[in-house]
């Protein structure tokens, strides 16, 4: 058997949560650990090359694992506007000013986390209200990432007008005269999401960025919600890398479906520590978007019940080609009417080959 790489002793070490053992010393090797047990025993199996530490009576857990993560928008998070402590309209235009100052004229001002239940206003912000504090394009996701605000800059680059026919799943608001007021919902987020641009330098470096701040946190396993083909491709190259730390498990988009059963790629495929995992699908939004799919009207919005982002067909057909091309699914709603109950049912009733 091979030597262990590395050696830790002389600390606490907790390798089962259920069983609460404690060991003193471990060995890896090539990221795995072969050996647990006493520091006597564990430092025998060293060799010449070993790095060996010593804990000095630290603690060592075995590394988190997050089930759900959105690592892309999460290192974007980290370098845009974080907006979740902001509590009026009026507060988060000084700090859109503010970060306009600091661009240059046609770059995209991009942020997250206002909630309008905490603003002083208690309504979402509209284009209107981001017009006056610059001419750069903004775009806001709200805290749920269901909903977002853009400015008339923004609209106008991503084509969004009076005539834009709203997306299958989407939602343009609009004002009296039938002009976008700025608000958009659900998969109308991807009009402008589109219009943004992000190289791949600028993703790897958001990807990266998100990445080491979850090590230094403990967290060494990521199920990661991929946005499209970019980000799936960034992740598989920084794994290549070694600028990612984590064992990445890749959920992807439904919108890649088709491309990936072409390329042979399905559940668990993949290389060491990245591997394809299920298929992301939205059936409804969520209920501080006021779009969860309810039996009824919302109290506090008695027009509207909430919304499908997906017909029965269109499950129907993706779940018939993911099962056939080797994919799970992994689906995010709310389940709160009748018919996502049905559509949820439809996906899982069509038989798997395997």
């Amino acid at each position: 058997m091979s030597k262990p790489d590395l050696v830790l002793y002389n600390g606490r070490i907790y390798p089962d949560a259920k069983s609460r053992s404690r060991f003193e010393a471990l060995a890896v090797w090539k990221g795995r650990v072969t050996d647990i047990g006493s520091s006597q025993e564990i430092l025998k199996l060293r060799a010449r090359a070993t790095t060996t530490i010593n804990l000095r009576g630290k603690t060592v857990l075995p590394g988190f694992c997050d089930s759900h993560i959105h690592l892309l928008s999460y290192g974007m998070l980290l370098r845009t506007l974080d907006l979740s402590k902001t509590r009026s309209i009026e507060e988060m235009n000084r700090q859109v000013a503010k970060r306009a100052s600091l661009m240059k004229p046609d770059e995209w001002i991009l942020g997250r986390g206002w909630d309008d239940e905490k603003l002083r206003e208690h309504r979402y912000p509209e284009k209107h209200d981001l017009d006056h504090s610059t001419s750069n394009p903004v775009f806001l996701k709200r805290v749920c990432g269901h909903v977002a605000v853009a400015n008339s800059k923004a609209l106008s680059l991503s084509g969004i007008d009076s005539i834009t026919p709203e997306p299958e799943g989407g939602v343009v608001l609009r004002d009296s005269r039938g002009a976008p007021n700025g608000v958009l919902k659900e998969r109308a987020l991807e009009l402008v999401e589109l219009a943004v641009p992000q190289s791949m330098k600028e993703i790897k470096k958001s990807l990266v960025l998100a990445a080491r701040r979850l090590a230094r946190l403990g967290l060494t396993s990521l199920h990661c919600i991929v946005n499209d083909a970019n980000e799936l491709k960034a992740l598989q190259e920084l794994k290549r890398e070694r600028e990612i730390p984590q064992s990445i498990y890749a959920i992807v988009p439904v919108k890649l479906l088709d491309q990936l059963v072409s390329l042979g790629l399905s559940t668990q495929k993949g290389e060491e520590a990245f591997r394809i995992g299920g298929l992301k699908l939205y059936l409804d939004g969520s209920l501080g978007a006021r779009t969860a799919a309810l039996t009824s009207a919302y109290n506090d919005s008695p027009a509207s019940s909430g919304m499908l982002t997906m017909s029965r067909q269109e499950l129907e057909r993706v779940a018939k080609t993911a099962r056939e091309g080797g994919f799970r699914g992994s689906s995010t709603r709310i389940l709160g009417r009748k018919n996502v109950w049905e559509l949820a049912e439809c996906a899982v009733s069509i038989p798997s080959p395997q």
